[in-house]
C-alpha cells in the first residue's frame, strides 16, 4: 500500500511506505521520506495542521474521495490552511472530538464558510493507565482507551453519522488532539460501515506514524536523558507504545468491536448510537455513493 508509486527522480526518495510504517516510533524517519509521504495521497497538506488526510484516498478504501477528512487539532491552522480547508477541499463541517482540556490548550479556530461542531462527551474520558502500555506493544492499554472512547465519545460519533446520513454533498473533517486516538476510532467505524477491509482500516490507522513524525520530537524532549534518552527505560517504552500506531493494534480493535457488538461497527451504531438498519444503509450509500 505504498504511496510512493511514481518513478523516482533525483529529488524523489525511494522507499517502501509499508516498511516505514513498521518502524519503531522512537526511530528517526528520514526527513525527505516524511516530506514526500506527507505530500502524497492519502495525506492532504493543510498548513498548520498535522496528520491530515482523506480517508477515501487510502489505498483500497471504499469511501469516496473528497468527502471524509481526518486530522490532528486545527487550533494552530494558518490563514492559507483555512483557505485550503474551505475552498480547495470544500469542507463544510468540522467536528471537534477533543477533550475539554485539549480544547482549552489548542483552541478552536474560526474559518469562513466552515461550521465547527463542538459537543459534550457522554462522560469524561478516563486518563490512560500507562502501566498497560508496557507489554504487548501497548495493545492492552490502547484497547482500554478505545473502549472508553466508544462510550465517552458516543455523542460526537452520533453527530458525525447523522451528518453523513443527511448530507451526502457536504464534505466533513473530524479531529482530536493528535488525530490518532478518538479520530482513529471514528475513522475505523466509518470505514467498516462503508465496507473497507480490516487491512485497509489498519493501514489508515498506521499512517499516523508518518503523519505525526514531526510532532514526536516534542514528546522525546520530555524523556529522561534528553537529548540522548535511554530508549529502554520504562518511560520510553510507555511513550513508544502509547504514541505508536501499529496496524496490529487496529486489527485487534476491530476484533474487539466485532465481539462486543453483533455486526461490529454497524452493531455499535445501532446499540449505542440509536441508528436503525435503514439509517445504516443511507450512511453506507452516502459514504460510497452506491447506486440503488
Amino acid at each position: 500500500m505504498s504511496s510512493a508509486t511514481e518513478m523516482p527522480t533525483a529529488e524523489t526518495p525511494t522507499y517502501d511506505l509499508d516498511e516505514i510504517l513498521k518502524t519503531d516510533w522512537l526511530t528517526d524517519l528520514d526527513k525527505d521520506i516524511v516530506q514526500h509521504a506527507l505530500s502524497s495521497p492519502s495525506f492532504v497538506v493543510i498548513n498548520g495542521v498535522h496528520n491530515s488526510r482523506d480517508i477515501g484516498a487510502v489505498a483500497g478504501s471504499v469511501v469516496r474521495k473528497g468527502y471524509i477528512f481526518r486530522s490532528a487539532t486545527l487550533g494552530f491552522i494558518y490563514a492559507d490552511g483555512k483557505l485550503k480547508l474551505a475552498s480547495e477541499l470544500g469542507v463544510k463541517v468540522c467536528f471537534d472530538l477533543q477533550t475539554y482540556n485539549q480544547r482549552e490548550k489548542n483552541g478552536i479556530p474560526l474559518v469562513d464558510g466552515v461550521d465547527f461542531r463542538v459537543l459534550s462527551p457522554a462522560r469524561e474520558l478516563p486518563a490512560p493507565d500507562l502501566e498497560q502500555f508496557l507489554e504487548d506493544d501497548g495493545i492492552p492499554g490502547m484497547m482500554k482507551m478505545f473502549d472508553d472512547m466508544l462510550e465517552s465519545h458516543a455523542p460526537f460519533y452520533r453527530a458525525v453519522f447523522e451528518q453523513i446520513r443527511d448530507h451526502h454533498d457536504e464534505p466533513i473533517l473530524f479531529y482530536c488532539d493528535t488525530g490518532k486516538e478518538s479520530t482513529s476510532v471514528l475513522a475505523a467505524l466509518i470505514h467498516q460501515i462503508a465496507g473497507s477491509t480490516p487491512e485497509v482500516i489498519a493501514h489508515d490507522y498506521a499512517l499516523s506514524h508518518v503523519g505525526l513524525a514531526r510532532m514526536k520530537y516534542i514528546v522525546r524532549e520530555k524523556l529522561p536523558g534528553h537529548p540522548k534518552p535511554n530508549f529502554s527505560s520504562k518511560r520510553a517504552r510507555q511513550a513508544r507504545n502509547f504514541c505508536g500506531s501499529h496496524s496490529k493494534t487496529m486489527i485487534q480493535f476491530l476484533k474487539f468491536v466485532g465481539e462486543k457488538f453483533e455486526g461490529g461497527a454497524e452493531g455499535y451504531a445501532k446499540e449505542k448510537l440509536g441508528f436503525s438498519e435503514d439509517d445504516s444503509d443511507k450512511i453506507r450509500k452516502n459514504l460510497t455513493m452506491e447506486e440503488e
